[in-house]
């Protein structure tokens, strides 16, 4: 898979997307492969800076692995990874619905706009902005209850999972009913019924689960050199 030039706005952000769909994409990197800096930087014709910078965001999200003295690799994912990933996510979200149900009146208005912008993601196709949406709802949703440390590490779980995330949802994903599994959630915590926002919690994050699991994720890993 070739890379195309990029404008000369917004390298970094354009450099991150364009690497990040390299790796996706699983025709050029498997697992363990390991990634030119320098080749990168002559096809998508920008210098060095915006490329680490790009691959330094990688690194951040799990997709990419610097080994010093040796150099920059594709990691990959697999599903019991997702799996071990999503199971802390889970934990925290459940204890965050209850603790907004346990507060006066959340304010449910950003979730509110949040699955209206992904309603109207989903029904135009747009598995990218779609998955985008869906990570900022968890965001926002382990913000609800105000606790700055919940929110926080939810914040870094779905930085290192975002990744995955996109590459399930381009394979099998189904963003009208996960669309749908967010506004259950909603709707409990509207309710003010604590029990049923956490149900629908889990069985979000189970039906997900179940999703990457049943998809081969990953290739065999190569071995590491020496």
């Amino acid at each position: 898979m070739a890379t195309a030039p990029l404008r000369k706005t917004s390298l970094a952000d354009q450099a991150y997307a364009a690497i990040r769909d390299l790796l996706l994409d699983g025709r050029r990197f498997r697992p363990g492969d390991k990634i030119g800096v320098e080749e990168l930087t002559r096809e998508l014709e920008v210098s060095r800076s915006p490329v680490w910078a790009a691959l330094n965001r990688l690194t951040a999200e799990g997709l990419v692995e610097v080994r010093p003295r040796t150099g920059v690799f594709f990691r990959g994912f697999d599903a019991v990874r997702l799996q071990e990933l999503y199971a802390v996510r889970c934990e925290l979200e459940a204890m965050a619905v209850r603790l907004a149900c346990a507060a006066p009146r959340p304010d449910l208005e950003p979730l509110r706009r949040s699955l209206a912008a992904q309603d109207q993601a989903a029904k135009a196709g747009d598995i990218d902005l779609y998955s985008q949406l869906a990570t900022d709802f968890h965001d926002a949703l382990a913000a609800l209850p105000g606790n700055a440390v919940l929110a926080e590490q939810v914040r870094g779980l779905n930085l290192r999972i975002r990744c995955m995330c996109l590459a399930i949802n381009r394979a099998a994903g189904d963003p009208l009913r996960q669309a749908a599994e967010h506004a259950a959630i909603v709707a409990a915590l509207a309710a003010g019924d604590a029990a049923a926002a956490e149900q629908a919690v889990r069985r979000h994050v189970a039906q997900f689960v179940g999703l990457a699991a049943a998809l081969t994720c990953t290739a065999p890993k190569k071995k590491r050199p020496g």
